[in-house]
């Protein structure tokens, strides 16, 4: 033991523990279970550790790791003090012998630790002692993030599979269990191998029994000797399961065939009975592959085949839009013979007035708030603003989602391999228009959501409910520069997906053709000869839309500031940005010519239900004035925000958007100044809110 006592002599020397929370989560206990040192007899002949390291734990805590002076690997023993005593597992061989993690040790103090081995029937060997000292340190690395897209799979002929997204960074992944979710984490699989393509699948060769078993996935990457760890995924649940459909409702178009899969015991599904209600409508085989047969409604059943479960979903079969009701009539009148459109009952004052609102959104509890009992009625949410938003010459927002009806709308299927989907009513776009909105900007990371048609639907409707979009396109013959004039003074829009947002992904089996023809991506070279093809239309003044950043982070990024800079330098005249769902920071970015162009990062939620972070309701309406002087250029000549908030309820309204002045005073709560004074923070000293 004289190898043994040496090495943690060297040992004490340096900081050998972490206490570490990721993010803000609690990460799992790996704290093994007391034991009682009496039930156990000391065998002198059982191997002993000859050689023993200690490192910072990977979740916080102290890694132990020893080797044997045979093959021989029996359990282990650890004591920690006079008091605490535990029985370890082995978790990997880690290439120098077995491992052992413990947790729950206070940062900065000494423990006395102690290690022995056991055997099967209960034989210890002699215990080895030294002291460790729990001291900051670790092995995390920043640029090392959690596997993402955790999904439990019950597969067709496997009881438990889990998969999830391979990051291009990791050499490995671990894969941890617990029966309880809560403590006793085993590691289940050391090591998976991150494979060439872009999907890790891991399957548990256990019996999972009665259930439910709790899973983690995290990654690690290798480089020599060192072995660098990720935080731990969300817990990954799988227990045994009724009969059940992943939703009670879908939309898919004429012709089209989707696949619902149900889900039973441990396994998927297998031989279930599907029916339909309406096979002319929606047909349906054994597999679950449901296809449109015409436009109509059907529902889809399935059940096992002793008839003592059922469940079942309604198939809208190439949905129709609602009907219209009567819309105000469009501000703008296009004039073919210059591609542009000219505003119909221009001002005499020589002023175009304009307003810039975030994200538009309409998500789930939305939806469930406009049902009227036949469809979406999304009006009276913006009722409480429309005076404000009527205003303006231009009114402007971001439409973060899709408006096609032949595809599920949010409230029947929100998500889709772990990301939102987002897709609504296009009674939203009337709702818009009957609130005083002329413009929306449609390039966001949602725009892949449902595939190429549904985005060729939501331009369609946009079209039909008398909005004007840009930023999502049908065909390369499309006309992809939009200028407005006002009094006299056009403007030149653009709207692009950039800064790393790029669709969630979903284009990825896009063909190149179509992501090039109906997606709008940022690139350099392509802002640049859209701002020169706006220029020789007469663009007097430039709007460019960024999607962009990072989602409820209110720190600007260093790809947004660099954008933002290209942008300016290439010729915007202002920037405004949409996406993070907070407020970001109003700036002035100076281009290489000297001039100063107005930023601001995000604009926030104009509308939404989204609650999880403090702020994802808060947004300010950016309020543009332009004017020409008498040399004949035109010019900012005013500059203000107006912050606003969307309120689970005003005036019995729910999810309604009001601006936070002292005219809406009566129909706000008692907090609405100190919330105003949060969005101001954010936006930062360089804008000043709008005084009337």
């Amino acid at each position: 033991m004289k190898s043994f006592d040496i090495f943690w002599k060297l040992v004490l020397s340096t900081a050998l523990a972490v206490l570490l929370c990721a993010c803000g989560r609690q990460e799992p206990s790996l704290l093994p279970r007391p034991l009682d040192p009496a039930l156990y007899e000391t065998d002198p002949s059982l191997p002993m550790a000859e050689e023993v390291w200690v490192r910072p734990g990977v979740l916080g805590g102290i890694e132990i790791l020893w080797s044997l002076p045979s093959e021989e690997t029996p359990a282990c023993q650890i004591q920690v003090g006079e008091d605490a005593s535990f029985e370890g597992a082995l978790l990997y061989d880690a290439g120098r012998g077995p491992s052992f993690m413990l947790m729950g040790l206070e940062e900065g103090k000494e423990y006395a630790l102690r290690l022995r081995t056991v055997d099967e029937a209960g034989k210890c060997s002699p215990w080895g002692e030294t002291l460790v000292q729990a001291a900051a340190g670790g092995e995390e690395a920043e640029d090392l993030s959690a596997p993402y897209d955790g999904i439990y799979v019950r597969d067709q002929e496997e009881p438990v599979s889990i998969l999830w997204k391979r990051l291009k960074d990791a050499s490995a992944f671990e894969v941890w269990k617990s029966g309880t979710g809560k403590d006793a984490w085993e590691l289940a699989e050391g090591m998976v191998p991150a494979p060439e393509d872009r999907r890790v699948t891991w399957t548990d060769p256990e019996d999972p029994g009665e259930g439910p078993v709790y899973y983690l996935v995290r990654s690690l990457r290798e480089e020599g000797e060192t072995r660098t760890f990720s935080s731990f995924s969300d817990v990954i649940t799988a227990s045994f399961q009724p009969l059940s459909l992943p939703v009670s409702a879908a939309a898919i178009p004429l012709g089209v065939t989707r696949t619902f899969e149900a889900t039973y015991g441990w396994a998927g599904g297998q031989g279930l009975v599907w029916t339909s209600s309406d096979p002319e409508t929606a047909s349906v085989d054994q597999a679950g592959h449901i296809t449109g047969k015409a436009r109509g409604w059907a529902r889809i059943s399935v059940r096992l085949p002793d008839g003592s479960q059922e469940d079942s979903l309604g198939v809208f079969v190439d949905r129709q839009a609602p009907a219209m009701e009567s819309l105000p009539e469009e501000a703008f009148v296009y004039d073919p013979e210059e591609g542009i459109y000219r505003q119909r009952e221009a001002d005499a004052d020589g002023k175009a007035v304009l307003l810039l609102a975030g994200d538009l959104m309409s998500l789930t509890r939305q939806m469930r708030a406009a049902w009227t009992g036949k469809d979406y009625d999304f009006a009276p949410a913006f009722s409480l603003i429309r005076d404000t938003l009527e205003e303006a010459d231009l009114t402007a927002g971001n439409l973060e989602t899709l408006t096609a009806p032949s595809y599920s709308y949010s409230i029947e299927e929100p998500t889709g391999g772990g990301k939102a989907l987002c897709n609504t009513s296009p009674s939203f776009l009337g709702a818009l228009r009957g609130a005083g909105f002329d413009l929306v900007t449609m390039s966001n990371n949602h725009n892949a959501d449902w595939g190429q048609e549904a985005a060729v639907q939501t331009v369609d409707q946009c079209e039909a409910y008398g909005l004007l979009h840009t930023g999502l396109f049908r065909s390369r013959e499309e006309d992809r520069t939009l200028v407005l004039e006002i009094a006299g003074i056009r403007i030149g829009i653009l709207a692009y997906d950039g800064g790393g947002v790029r669709f969630n992904g979903k284009d990825e089996t896009w063909p190149k053709e179509d992501k090039e023809t109906i997606l709008n991506a940022y690139d350099p070279e392509r802002a640049e000869a859209d701002i020169q093809a706006l220029k020789e239309k007469g663009a007097d003044y430039i709007l460019v839309c960024m999607h962009w950043g990072v989602i409820n982070e209110r720190q600007v990024t260093k790809s947004q500031k660099r954008v933002a800079r290209e942008l300016a330098d290439l010729g915007a005249d202002y920037i405004a940005g949409s996406h993070p769902h907070l407020v970001q920071r109003y700036d002035l970015v100076r281009a290489g010519d000297g001039r100063e162009v107005p930023c601001i990062y995000s604009l926030g939620n104009f509308i939404t239900n989204l609650d999880a972070f403090p702020g994802q309701r808060d947004s300010v309406l950016m309020r543009l004035v332009l004017t020409r002087d008498e040399s004949g250029k035109v010019l900012l000549s005013e500059n203000a925000c107006i912050p606003c908030h969307t309120f689970d309820e005003a005036a019995g309204i729910p999810y309604a958007a009001l601006p936070l002045t002292e005219e809406k005073a009566d129909l706000l709560p008692d907090n609405w100044e100190e919330i105003r004074a949060g969005i101001l923070e954010s936006t930062g000293d360089k804008i000043a809110p709008f005084a009337d």
